[in-house]
């Protein structure tokens, strides 16, 4: 079970892709000569910075050997390097654009690893980062993101499943005050804003699909052959029922915030 899964992963590519070319569109740089996807995962969000900036060198990293493979083979033409965001990247050189989609939520000081990207960025650069809100707040009794992940930590804390994931490692976040406060004082311009995108899903079946590419992995990795895993996700799905009911066109409707941010770099001799 370990491992990332592409195919998996790409089963939602649409609405993954959608916020990676969002945070794309907001970088105020028309022609930058090097560009960094900083956690790279399938080439995805590759081909949107491509999109951008065709004229762009473009570097993709991941820390994951099956997704380089697949980013290998959608853009044969880019270098994709494995290395972890969280280590040493100064040997990478420098860039006028760092992008890093939905990936620090991975790391458990993602504040440390934007400051650490911030530092490829070139004077005049920009830094681009969007992560996923996976902390519940009241909703007013919508299925948000976070919210599958209390359903995800609720049902592992079951019976059948606590002695296998007990411990295992969740996402972590960040939030608009804590990049202020990384940012202010060190970027000569911040840009730090939320978006809740809604998703129309076909059931609570396609709302495990969906994580299971992503935040349920951790737990899933954990549990000890298919059948709990199996296990697992039917009660998760079960819990999702329990709370959330259908739209009545019959569709469950996820609703999936996220946060972004553009940190530009002074000019080279300014403050």
């Amino acid at each position: 079970m370990a491992g990332w899964n592409p195919g998996q992963y790409l089963k939602f590519e649409s609405e993954r892709t959608r916020p990676a070319r969002d945070l794309a569109a907001a970088v105020s740089l028309d022609a930058p000569e090097r560009v960094l996807d900083a956690g790279c995962g399938p080439g995805n969000s590759t081909a949107v910075l491509a999109r951008r900036w065709p004229g762009a060198e473009l570097t993709g990293l991941d820390y994951s050997a099956e997704m380089l493979a697949s980013a290998r083979e959608k853009m044969p033409g880019v270098p994709f390097v494995q290395g972890d965001i969280g280590g040493d990247l100064s040997g990478l050189g420098r860039f006028d654009v760092v992008y890093s989609n939905a990936v620090l939520q991975w790391l458990p000081d993602s504040g440390k690893a934007a400051q650490d990207l911030f530092r490829l960025v070139k004077p005049g650069g920009a830094l681009a980062v969007q992560v996923p809100c996976s902390r519940p707040i009241p909703a007013g009794g919508r299925l948000e993101n976070g919210a599958v992940h209390r359903l995800m930590e609720e049902t592992a804390k079951e019976p059948r499943f606590v002695s296998y994931t007990a411990g295992v490692g969740r996402l972590y976040t960040l939030d608009g005050g804590r990049v202020y406060d990384l940012f202010a004082g060190k970027a000569a311009e911040l840009s730090v804003w939320e978006t809740c995108y809604c998703h129309a899903l076909g059931g609570y079946e396609v709302l495990a699909e969906w994580f299971r590419g992503s935040g349920m992995r951790p737990y899933l990795e954990a549990l000890p052959d298919e059948g709990e895993r199996g296990a697992f996700i039917r009660r998760f799905t079960e819990r999702a029922a329990e709370e959330y009911p259908l739209a009545p066109d019959g569709k469950l409707l996820l609703w999936f915030r996220r946060l972004f941010f553009v940190a530009y770099k002074p000019e080279a001799g300014g403050k």
